[in-house]
């Protein structure tokens, strides 16, 4: 049987997620040989506070402040490979909590694929409406090449299919293992020798979207992610996607302006580099998509103006995404609110 180190990042004040997973990871989950904390500006003490689990098994790496889950990550599986031997790396964020068998199913899984390291597998979190509905329904809508952030306009037929068909989900998943070009970083179990190949996550993304970069890297090289289905991992906090909003997240009032910019910014970056060979296409879509999340957003919010100052930082930060402008980026998105 493989061993497996786990990788996380906490920051802030999410002790109290990041104290449900360990839990579970220490005591649940007894594939685990060592568990690498990054402490990315965490509020808490957090080397005191993991005394009370007496573990040998857990390495802390401290950040002086919030470097982004970029940086956060690309230490923490640099970490991995330095300071410890195992044969498999499970990343995981600070509010992943695995089921109690989420881990053995993964390396079930790992097992049935011949134990290949090409293979690496995800585990399935309930909160990922997407990859719920794809695992129970053979059904993932936005997997299309020239897709702007999900949306072709050749899937419409199918998602107001989704709108009226029956909502109740089938008891079992259909697709106990499955395909998938790339994922997150939470529930991801992949072989060591991936970081001799693809390297380390980009920096340069700071926020949100390194993680898609980075998985496709292993897709690009010719290895397979299959999203396992029976291996199910509970988000213990609420992203800020499926927080209560008005209008459309990437154009929400109540949305932080750098969720915004660097949500927009990176992902555009990533599609327009990897997933758009026909650009006329792919910008199809990112104006239908435009004008229908703009509209969305005019409807549920009160305030127009701000709102329209949203949506010029959405467009600011779209353009700067083309034009490969990454890293930390405070001044313009001052500047442009």
């Amino acid at each position: 049987m493989e061993s497996v180190t786990v990788v996380t990042v906490t920051y802030g004040d999410r002790w109290k997620f990041l104290d449900l997973v360990l839990h579970s990871l220490l005591n649940e989950q007894t594939a685990v040989n060592f568990i690498v904390i990054v402490d990315n500006g965490a509020k808490d003490d957090i080397e005191t506070r993991v005394k009370k689990y007496s573990s040998d098994r857990i390495i802390i790496v401290h950040l002086p402040k919030n470097t982004g889950s970029a940086t956060g990550y690309k230490v923490g599986i640099e970490t991995a490979i330095e300071e410890t031997n195992s044969d498999l790396i499970w990343l995981l964020d600070d509010d992943n909590k695995p089921d109690l068998d989420a881990l053995e199913h993964l390396l079930n899984g790992y097992e049935l694929l011949g134990r290949n390291p090409n293979n690496a597998l995800l585990s399935l979190r309930n909160n990922d409406s997407k990859l719920v509905d794809f695992a129970f329904r053979g059904n993932l809508i936005g997997s299309r090449l020239n897709s702007f952030f999900g949306f072709h306009i050749l899937d419409l037929p199918q998602r107001i299919t989704r709108y009226i068909r029956n909502p109740n989900q089938p008891a079992n998943p259909c697709l106990p293992l499955a395909q998938v070009r790339f994922s997150s970083y939470g529930g991801l179990l992949f072989h060591r020798s991936w970081v001799k190949l693809i390297g380390l996550p980009n920096s340069d993304f700071f926020i949100y979207g390194d993680d898609y970069e980075y998985t496709y890297r292993i897709t690009k090289s010719g290895g397979c992610i299959y999203l396992c289905a029976t291996s199910r991992i509970q988000d213990i906090d609420k992203s800020w996607h499926n927080q209560p909003r008005k209008g459309h997240p990437l154009l929400s009032t109540s949305a932080s302006k750098e969720r915004i910019y660097y949500s927009v910014r990176n992902y555009s970056f990533f599609e327009v580099n990897q997933l758009a060979p026909n650009r006329f296409v792919y910008y199809i879509n990112m104006l239908f998509y435009t004008v229908v999340i703009t509209v969305e957003s005019m409807i549920y919010t009160n305030d127009h103006l701000e709102m329209v100052r949203r949506l010029f930082l959405f467009l600011k930060a779209l353009n700067d995404g083309w034009h490969s402008r990454l890293g930390i980026k405070y001044n313009e998105i001052s500047e442009t609110c």
